[in-house]
């Protein structure tokens, strides 16, 4: 079921990596950055914006975040769990851009956040 959209503040936490996925996010507006604990501090993984999700992976795996979800400046959510993540990815499957729960790319540093 999709819930009502959520709006939140500059440095608002989604998710945090290591969590149960319990939902996943269809970014409506703004951006959020995505970052994965390194060595020296946070990493940055990816940056999403309108019309991305972040949490799917997780998510439909029935698995832990593996990345954190911050919003960077104001943003609107909308909240999904599986069912309707499932019917939102069969309705525009090139929703996915970019997998929130990814992982590194061979030889990928990272950027320092």
């Amino acid at each position: 079921m999709s819930l009502a959209p959520l709006s939140l503040e500059s440095g608002s936490l989604l998710f945090r990596e290591g969590e149960a996925a319990a939902s996943a996010f269809l970014i409506l507006d703004g951006t959020v950055e995505l970052t994965r604990t390194g060595p020296h501090g946070p990493l940055l993984v990816a940056s999403l914006s309108k019309g991305d999700i972040a949490g799917e992976a997780g998510l439909l795996k029935n698995a832990t975040h593996t990345v954190s979800a911050v919003a960077v400046g104001a943003v609107t959510v909308q909240e999904l769990d599986r069912a309707a993540l499932r019917d939102h990815l069969a309705e525009d499957p090139d929703t996915i851009r970019v997998s929130s729960d990814c992982s590194y790319p061979p030889g990928f540093k990272g950027g320092r956040r």
